[in-house]
């Protein structure tokens, strides 16, 4: 029986956050704790079993946070991205809050609380958003996990405006 390949997203067509549009600042994702690999990170990740040729990550311990900014300059529509936990994630019970937030201060959606193994699509509109800040919060679950969470935007695709 031939091994099947994992189902891949293509990053050839669209713009992406990371690789086209490169941030102009960043937070480490930190806290009390920070851990290897805290530094934000454009690379190729798989979340749930589907590999992402572009996603933003980082290490992230409960309790901890970290943030990235991008200019758009209302110059797209829509940013589309799926969120979750990067599968080399280590069981864990906790979570990651996502937030997205135009300009500093607008929330552009509720944030988005995932578990690992949870894949959540997210279309949001950035028409009228000069900068995008990212930002991930680890929440705990009761767990005493202490391996960090690696938090992934996987294929942040940019919808032109």
């Amino acid at each position: 029986m031939e091994a099947m390949e994992p189902p891949t997203v293509s990053a050839s067509n669209g713009t992406f956050l990371g690789r086209d549009v490169k941030a102009v600042s960043a937070k480490p994702c930190g806290g009390v704790r920070t851990a290897s690999g805290s530094s934000w990170q454009t690379t190729a990740t798989s979340l749930n079993g589907v590999d992402h040729a572009v996603a933003l990550t980082c290490s992230l311990f409960v309790d901890g946070t970290g943030e990235i900014e991008f200019p758009l300059n209302q110059q797209y529509d829509r940013l589309e991205v799926d969120i979750g936990l990067a599968d080399s994630t280590l069981a864990t019970p906790d979570q990651v809050v996502f937030d997205f937030i135009g300009d500093a201060r607008f929330v552009l959606i509720e944030p988005t609380a995932v578990t690992l193994g949870e894949v959540v699509p997210i279309s949001v509109d950035v028409s009228s958003v000069t900068r995008l800040t990212l930002r991930v919060t680890g929440q705990g679950a009761g767990g005493s996990n202490e391996s960090p969470m690696i938090p992934a935007w996987a294929s942040p695709r940019l919808l032109p405006g």
